[in-house]
């Protein structure tokens, strides 16, 4: 990998304010391991570039985390999609959050929840 994607979530975002991503990109090629190794790192380098991010995530896809499973975020895709009439088309995990991948009668969109906010809001499916 060449580059790098981070979402980040300002400050002001149940304010309004609309999250946004970022690349980062490398000369070298490195291996999906190597950021994760690095995690800690790489977010904080983000952070001092980015002073008014509440949320940053890189955007490295892994295993779910803090003992889900994917059919059970799934599930909780098909319940978050639901809101808006659309079905969940796939779940991307990343090591603090989820990415959930919704269509709504031909249009895609997506939606990023952390662990802790899938804990909280649908704690009555778990």
């Amino acid at each position: 990998m060449k580059k790098v994607t981070f979402y980040i979530r300002p400050q002001d975002y149940d304010n309004g304010a609309s999250a946004y991503e970022v690349e980062l990109n490398y000369k070298q090629d490195f291996s999906k391991e190597a950021f994760l190794k690095d995690y800690d790192k790489l977010i904080a380098h983000v952070n001092k570039h980015y002073h008014d991010a509440e949320f940053i995530e890189m955007k490295v896809a892994t295993k779910p985390q803090q003992g889900f499973t994917k059919a059970l975020l799934e599930s909780i895709g098909n319940e978050i999609a639901s809101v808006y009439g659309a079905v969940c088309t796939g779940v991307k995990c990343f090591t603090k959050s989820v990415e959930f991948h919704c269509n709504e009668y031909g249009e895609k969109f997506t939606t990023l929840m952390t662990y802790d906010e899938i804990k909280q809001e649908y704690a009555y499916m778990l």
